[in-house]
Protein backbone atom coordinates (compact mmCIF):
# COMPACT_ATOMS: atom_id res chain seq x y z
CA UNK A 1 0.00 0.00 0.00
CA UNK A 2 1.21 3.42 -0.75
CA UNK A 3 1.86 5.60 2.10
CA UNK A 4 1.29 9.70 1.31
CA UNK A 5 2.65 12.05 3.44
CA UNK A 6 -0.28 14.29 3.60
CA UNK A 7 1.80 16.96 5.35
CA UNK A 8 4.51 16.97 2.00
CA UNK A 9 1.56 17.23 -0.50
CA UNK A 10 0.30 19.99 1.34
CA UNK A 11 3.31 22.01 1.63
CA UNK A 12 4.37 21.65 -1.95
CA UNK A 13 0.73 22.71 -3.04
CA UNK A 14 0.63 26.36 -1.49
CA UNK A 15 -0.37 29.37 -4.18
CA UNK A 16 -0.47 32.74 -3.85
CA UNK A 17 -2.82 35.36 -4.95
CA UNK A 18 -3.58 38.75 -4.58
CA UNK A 19 -7.06 39.12 -2.99
CA UNK A 20 -9.41 41.72 -4.58
CA UNK A 21 -13.03 43.00 -3.33
CA UNK A 22 -16.21 41.91 -5.41
CA UNK A 23 -19.73 42.44 -5.68
CA UNK A 24 -21.00 38.97 -4.80
CA UNK A 25 -22.84 38.93 -1.42
CA UNK A 26 -21.72 35.78 -0.27
CA UNK A 27 -18.98 35.73 2.54
CA UNK A 28 -16.43 33.57 0.61
CA UNK A 29 -13.63 33.83 -2.11
CA UNK A 30 -13.97 33.53 -5.57
CA UNK A 31 -11.79 32.15 -8.21
CA UNK A 32 -11.50 30.92 -11.42
CA UNK A 33 -12.56 27.65 -12.55
CA UNK A 34 -9.08 26.16 -13.23
CA UNK A 35 -7.84 27.19 -10.25
CA UNK A 36 -10.61 25.03 -8.30
CA UNK A 37 -10.04 22.09 -10.41
CA UNK A 38 -5.95 22.19 -9.58
CA UNK A 39 -6.87 22.10 -5.79
CA UNK A 40 -9.80 19.33 -6.33
CA UNK A 41 -6.77 17.27 -8.68
CA UNK A 42 -4.90 17.20 -5.30
CA UNK A 43 -7.81 15.79 -3.33
CA UNK A 44 -8.26 13.20 -6.49
CA UNK A 45 -4.27 12.36 -6.39
CA UNK A 46 -4.95 11.27 -2.12
CA UNK A 47 -8.26 9.08 -3.17
CA UNK A 48 -9.83 12.05 -1.10
CA UNK A 49 -13.39 12.11 -2.60
CA UNK A 50 -14.99 15.65 -3.39
CA UNK A 51 -17.70 16.86 -5.01
CA UNK A 52 -16.78 18.40 -8.35
CA UNK A 53 -19.19 21.31 -7.81
CA UNK A 54 -18.59 25.31 -7.81
CA UNK A 55 -16.58 25.31 -4.58
CA UNK A 56 -14.41 23.54 -2.54
CA UNK A 57 -12.79 24.22 0.78
CA UNK A 58 -9.14 25.77 1.51
CA UNK A 59 -7.36 27.01 4.23
CA UNK A 60 -6.02 30.40 3.91
CA UNK A 61 -3.07 33.49 5.37
CA UNK A 62 -2.92 36.87 5.28
CA UNK A 63 1.20 36.88 5.46
CA UNK A 64 0.81 40.96 5.79
CA UNK A 65 -1.87 41.38 7.77
CA UNK A 66 -1.29 43.60 10.58
CA UNK A 67 -3.56 41.51 12.72
CA UNK A 68 -0.99 38.47 13.68
CA UNK A 69 -4.39 36.61 14.22
CA UNK A 70 -4.74 36.09 10.21
CA UNK A 71 -0.87 36.58 9.72
CA UNK A 72 0.41 33.64 11.44
CA UNK A 73 -2.62 31.23 11.45
CA UNK A 74 -4.20 29.22 8.82
CA UNK A 75 -8.02 29.90 8.47
CA UNK A 76 -10.39 27.84 7.06
CA UNK A 77 -12.88 29.21 4.34
CA UNK A 78 -14.61 28.23 0.83
CA UNK A 79 -13.37 29.00 -2.62
CA UNK A 80 -16.01 29.48 -5.21
CA UNK A 81 -15.35 28.85 -9.06
CA UNK A 82 -16.34 33.03 -10.85
CA UNK A 83 -17.74 33.35 -14.41
CA UNK A 84 -15.64 37.07 -13.90
CA UNK A 85 -12.77 37.67 -15.31
CA UNK A 86 -10.52 36.07 -12.61
CA UNK A 87 -7.10 38.45 -13.57
CA UNK A 88 -5.84 41.79 -13.57
CA UNK A 89 -3.14 43.82 -15.54
CA UNK A 90 -0.28 44.83 -14.18
CA UNK A 91 2.32 47.35 -15.76
CA UNK A 92 5.64 47.24 -15.18
CA UNK A 93 8.12 49.62 -16.66
CA UNK A 94 10.74 47.21 -17.80
CA UNK A 95 8.40 44.00 -18.86
CA UNK A 96 5.54 46.00 -19.66
CA UNK A 97 2.13 44.44 -19.26
CA UNK A 98 1.32 41.40 -17.56
CA UNK A 99 -1.85 39.25 -16.65
CA UNK A 100 -1.34 37.84 -13.09
CA UNK A 101 -4.70 35.85 -11.90
CA UNK A 102 -6.01 37.01 -8.50
CA UNK A 103 -9.26 36.02 -6.02
CA UNK A 104 -11.90 38.11 -5.25
CA UNK A 105 -13.39 38.12 -1.93
CA UNK A 106 -17.20 40.17 -1.06
CA UNK A 107 -16.63 43.00 1.52
CA UNK A 108 -18.08 41.09 4.04
CA UNK A 109 -15.18 38.80 3.50
CA UNK A 110 -12.30 41.36 3.47
CA UNK A 111 -13.94 43.03 6.65
CA UNK A 112 -14.08 39.63 8.68
CA UNK A 113 -10.23 39.03 8.05
CA UNK A 114 -9.27 42.64 8.13
CA UNK A 115 -7.85 42.62 4.32
CA UNK A 116 -7.91 45.21 1.64
CA UNK A 117 -7.64 44.95 -2.03
CA UNK A 118 -3.90 43.98 -3.47
CA UNK A 119 -3.23 41.98 -0.24
CA UNK A 120 -1.29 38.91 -0.49
CA UNK A 121 -2.99 35.72 0.36
CA UNK A 122 -1.64 32.02 0.71
CA UNK A 123 -4.06 29.72 0.15
CA UNK A 124 -4.39 25.58 0.62
CA UNK A 125 -5.86 22.63 0.01
CA UNK A 126 -7.98 22.03 3.23
CA UNK A 127 -7.22 17.91 3.31
CA UNK A 128 -9.41 16.46 6.00
CA UNK A 129 -7.50 13.75 8.54
CA UNK A 130 -8.38 10.46 8.98
CA UNK A 131 -9.75 9.33 12.08
CA UNK A 132 -7.70 7.04 13.60
CA UNK A 133 -9.53 3.95 14.51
Amino acid sequence: MLQLDLGEIIKNHTYIREIYSTWYNEKKLFSSKGFIKKLGRIHEYLGINWAKAEEINVKIKLPENSNPVFRDFWHETILKKSDEKISVTKIDRLTGYSKQEVVFASSAWMGAFESFPGDIIIISPLIPVPLST
